[in-house]
């Protein structure tokens, strides 16, 4: 199956915000567990910005998940 990099983005925000919500976690929560500026961890969660492999391992870390389950997404 082909990855479409246009929706990635909006995927990857997605997951993350209902992650941080299921967590009952503010975007500045998470931004500051995850060592992060509010207004990036904003970006992410709204699909504006793809984050780098380091970010995404924060995050994963913030939330106390695994790499393999903050990246896998449904498309």
């Amino acid at each position: 199956m082909m990855i479409d990099l246009d929706v990635l983005p909006k995927e990857f925000g997605k997951k993350i915000k209902i992650e941080r919500i299921k967590r009952d976690l503010s975007q500045e929560d998470l931004a500051v567990l995850a060592g992060l500026h509010r207004t990036t961890l904003g970006g992410l969660e709204n699909g504006k910005n793809m984050p780098n492999l380091e970010t995404i391992a924060r995050l994963a870390n913030a939330l106390n998940m695994t790499l393999p389950e903050i990246v896998d997404l449904d498309f």
